[in-house]
């Protein structure tokens, strides 16, 4: 993702981010679905961009805020599968 700014836009509505605690990002693939091969870069506070898996438990919450509002780690490959039987 790259911000980048246009003179002729209203700043104070199109303005790029500053330090805070919420980014966002919109991922468009060609038919309107989220694109299968996703590079997803991390830029801690004061680092330079840290290259994280699709399959690392934290992506989810990063990716999908409102799936994960607290942030809570998502499944991850260690994870055991419980065969459950339920009843309705």
């Amino acid at each position: 993702m790259v911000f980048l700014e246009d003179k002729n836009l209203d700043m104070r509505r199109y303005n790029a981010p500053t330090l805070c605690t919420e980014v966002a990002a919109i991922f468009v693939g060609d038919n309107g679905e989220p694109p299968a091969n996703r590079d997803i870069c991390v830029y801690p506070v004061g680092d330079t961009c840290q290259s994280i898996s699709p399959l690392n438990q934290c992506c989810d919450p990063m990716t999908y805020p409102l799936l994960f509002p607290r942030g809570e780690c998502s499944w991850n490959t260690g994870m055991e599968h419980v065969e459950e039987r339920r009843t309705a």
